[in-house]
């Protein structure tokens, strides 16, 4: 019992740091498309009145980190740090299952009740079984909640911090 709890604290802490890092990736998914596709003179600045702020990117990764991050479906880092999101295997996978991101969010509003309200989801895999990983907000908590994605079954919801 007590392994098995160790295991889900470890699996959501690890749940939270890819949510987390997920969100940057994307970032610069995006922002390494529409730098892509700018004008040499948009990049050199010559097209804009003002200067152009950009936050650092995280470009350094522990090697646990990098496997972490790496652990998602359609998410690599290159070995000078830039993190890539391949949107379309994304998308295939979240269409493999039977249970849909909106179904997802239906489940695991239902299972908070009134007042609740999503911050993000996405799949996951854990002993050979994906989940959908929903993290909600209701009132000043946080909440974790894993949904099968084939069935719909709740298997983790917690309250987070």
């Amino acid at each position: 019992m007590l392994r098995n709890r160790k295991r889900l604290l470890i699996l959501s802490a690890a749940a939270i740091v890819v949510i987390t890092m997920s969100g940057a990736g994307i970032w610069i998914y995006m922002d390494r498309a529409s730098w892509e596709q700018a004008s040499d003179a948009d990049r050199r600045g010559e097209n804009t009145k003002e200067a152009k702020t950009d936050s650092p990117s995280k470009t350094e990764y522990t090697e646990e980190e990098k496997a972490l991050v790496e652990s998602q479906t359609g998410v690599t880092v290159t070995d000078d740090g830039v993190m890539h999101v391949d949107l379309g295997s994304i998308m295939a996978e979240e269409e493999s299952v039977n249970i849909k991101r909106e179904e997802a969010y239906s489940l695991a509003l239902e299972s908070l009740g009134e007042g609740a309200e999503i911050e993000s989801a996405s799949i996951r895999e854990y002993e050979e079984t994906k989940y959908w990983v929903v993290r909600a907000t209701k009132g000043e908590e946080s909440w974790q909640i894993w949904l099968n994605a084939d069935n719909g079954e709740e298997f983790i919801n917690q309250k987070d911090g």
